[in-house]
């Protein structure tokens, strides 16, 4: 939140940790090491403190302060795998994706204060809701749901009641609040990066058409690329951070060996 440090996860010799990236110098910096797979790192708003996913036996959320000391807090009793979705600016929710047997990938909210730990659902039905993100105000979560068929970007009033409206207008996933509110942008079905512009002021929003940024390739071939956010915006909202594929950025190189038969007889 501050623009000083990115969180990623990254794996290493068949193991995935929380590392954090200084941004000036590029400088990394691992910040877990308790297990093998430790993965989805959040910021809290003030930029102290991780909320990442650790699997032991199944995926469930801890956190730690971002300067390395100290060690991982569970948050809640492991009963379902969850993965941390956001954590709200003003530092009083945890917005999270659980994973159901039943119904599969549902939202839930769990409050951050040190009385009150007890989560609560914000969308649970029978299709698949994730990657939630709350407005800068925190009165609205945007988030992906494959309800229609396809996913496809909604926001719906945070904490209720209110209906939830459509933002993507031919597929989308990802959302991501511009930090001033007035613009959501989520990845569209051909890869294409989107910006709607939304006033979230009352209810219904006001959402305008959404108009195409840019393309990129971020890595999305398995469940687990899906479900994570695959880029940021920097705190002032003129940069975009992307986990793209760089495999082919260019075409490998051609190399030609002239006289290679001259070079058998040397090895002879």
């Amino acid at each position: 939140p501050d623009g000083h440090q990115v969180a990623v996860d990254q794996t290493i010799q068949g193991g995935t940790l929380v590392w954090l990236i200084e941004v000036a110098r590029g400088v990394p910096r691992k910040l877990t090491n308790e297990t093998q797979f430790q993965t989805f790192p959040v910021w809290s708003p003030d930029s102290s403190r991780i909320v990442f996913s650790t699997y032991f036996n199944t995926w469930d959320m801890h956190q730690m302060p971002a300067n390395g000391s100290g060690k991982p807090e569970a948050l809640l009793a492991s009963v379902a795998s969850r993965f941390a979705n956001d954590w709200s600016r003003d530092g009083r929710f945890l917005l999270y994706t659980q994973v159901d047997p039943k119904t599969g990938r549902d939202l839930w909210v769990l409050p951050m204060s040190e009385t009150d730990r007890k989560p609560f659902v914000f969308v649970n039905t029978n299709f698949e809701e994730q990657n939630g993100q709350f407005s800068p105000d925190v009165r609205w979560i945007a988030y992906q749901s494959n309800e229609s068929g396809r996913f496809e970007v909604y926001i719906q009033p945070f904490p209720g009641p209110g209906a939830k409206q459509c933002v993507s207008t031919n597929g989308g996933m990802q959302p991501r609040w511009h930090p001033d509110g007035n613009e959501l942008f989520y990845i569209a079905a051909d890869g294409m990066l989107m910006a709607a512009p939304i006033h979230i002021s009352r209810q219904p929003a006001n959402i305008g058409a959404p108009a195409k940024l840019f393309p990129f390739r971020i890595s999305r071939g398995s469940v687990m690329d899906i479900m994570r956010i695959q880029f940021a915006l920097s705190p002032d909202g003129k940069q975009f951070l992307v986990n793209t594929n760089v495999e082919n950025d260019a075409p490998s190189p051609i190399t030609i060996a002239t006289n290679w038969t001259s070079l058998l007889r040397v090895s002879r």
